[in-house]
């Protein structure tokens, strides 16, 4: 389908839905105060003023460009104009461009289709202000875009266009990985284009592309699970650790930290299986946790995983046949159903991140970087073990139960 019916299919089918902002249109928030106000008052000089410390290049476009029709159609016009940007934005993935993702060129349509009625999306979709999230949607896909060879576009025009759109919205990227290399391409283009990237969660294969690393010391909770394990063994047994997913460089430190602190500290400690994958579900983790258990449950006397879905699935898979708080198992990541094993015995602990502190530093830090504050390469979130002794214990309840979340 061509990139135009897609645009007018999102844009018809969200004015549909969304039919008052049309029929009673009124400004959004800044969209009247900032923009409208602006560029009536300041005229073409307002498109170099900042709002909160950035210039919204495209938003004071439109707004100077509307300023020449009557005022009682300005309102409308910012919706329309919103409206077919983010349209726009999110139809990009339509293109053939993007066949190395979905190859299916229908599905791909519908993807977009079915992102424009994410539920409340008309506040990004029909406000200048807002919509400039949808626009950076449209931003970030043009880093992905491959040609018909495979090969990555960003020849003079494109770099200019993402420049362009970077200094318009103002914006870095903020990104957890899944693989340590997939995106490591698009981050790289970004970093040419002039748009800087803060890692967060997981690293790139290669740090230097971004301008920090925000992160739980993985290396650091893989020891800590290791020495829980070899306090609980008493320093002498036979344990097997259960990978997570191959490329995930998050989990890669905290096995290579667990495995390293049972060698230099717990010399009596045999590991008698590490190369298993648990996959990226609980289910996946359930049947490797069985096919694992089927050959050393009678052998092993500890157990470690490196991530929420792996520690749900041996759990499981431990409680099926009988063996959960027979076999010393020590876990990473919290959920709100590990409680109860660990008050059963099922658990002998598991490590917790801290998720919410990671999001803050993520953010203020990309925003230090774009404000000309340095720094560092590398932020430090925090990670500790929990057991039974520190359950109730202020510092882990303000990490597991964070002030205005939700338990998982």
């Amino acid at each position: 389908m061509p990139l135009l019916a897609v645009v007018l299919l999102l844009f018809a089918s969200s004015a549909l839905r969304f039919r008052g902002i049309f029929l009673d249109p009124s400004f959004w928030g800044e969209d009247g105060t900032f923009f409208f106000r602006e560029s009536v008052e300041v005229g073409p000089y307002a498109i170099l003023l900042p709002v909160y410390g950035t210039y919204l290049t495209i938003p004071r476009l439109v707004a100077f460009l509307v300023s020449f029709f009557p005022t009682y159609w300005a309102p409308f016009s910012y919706a329309l104009a919103a409206g077919l940007l983010s349209s726009l934005g999110l139809s990009l993935f339509s293109r053939a461009g993007y066949r190395w993702l979905v190859p299916d060129d229908r599905l791909r349509v519908l993807m977009c289709w079915l992102f424009s009625l994410v539920p409340g999306t008309y506040e990004c979709y029909f406000a200048l202000t807002p919509g400039i999230y949808t626009v950076f949607c449209g931003l970030f896909l043009l880093l992905l875009e491959r040609d018909e060879h495979g090969r990555w576009q960003m020849g003079l025009g494109r770099a200019l266009l993402v420049s362009f759109l970077w200094f318009s919205l103002g914006l870095g990227l903020v990104l957890a990985p899944l693989d340590s290399s997939a995106l490591l391409r698009p981050v790289e283009e970004a970093k040419r284009a002039g748009i800087p990237t803060v890692i967060f969660d997981s690293a790139l294969a290669d740090p230097t592309q971004a301008v920090s690393y925000v992160s739980t010391d993985n290396g650091k909770g893989g020891r800590l699970a290791a020495k829980r394990m070899g306090d609980v063994l008493k320093g002498r047994g036979t344990v097997l650790m259960l990978r997570y997913q191959e490329g995930s460089a998050a989990t890669e430190e905290r096995e290579k930290g667990f495995l390293d602190e049972l060698k230099a500290s717990y010399p009596a400690i045999t590991v008698t299986s590490s190369d298993q994958y648990a996959g990226a579900t609980r289910d996946t983790a359930k049947r490797t946790s069985e096919n694992l258990l089927n050959r050393y449950a009678d052998r092993v006397d500890g157990i470690f995983t490196p991530n929420e879905s792996s520690t749900a699935g041996m759990l499981l898979a431990l409680q099926d046949i009988g063996k959960a708080g027979k076999i010393a198992f020590v876990g990473f990541d919290y959920s709100s159903a590990f409680i109860a094993p660990l008050e059963r015995g099922e658990l002998a602990g598991f490590v917790v991140q801290n998720p919410v502190n990671m999001g803050y530093l993520s953010v203020r830090t990309i925003v230090d970087h774009l404000q000309g504050r340095s720094v560092p390469p590398q932020v430090d979130t925090g990670v500790m073990m929990v057991t039974l002794d520190n359950l109730k214990a202020p510092d882990v309840a303000a990490v597991i139960h964070p002030p205005g979340a939700e338990s998982q």
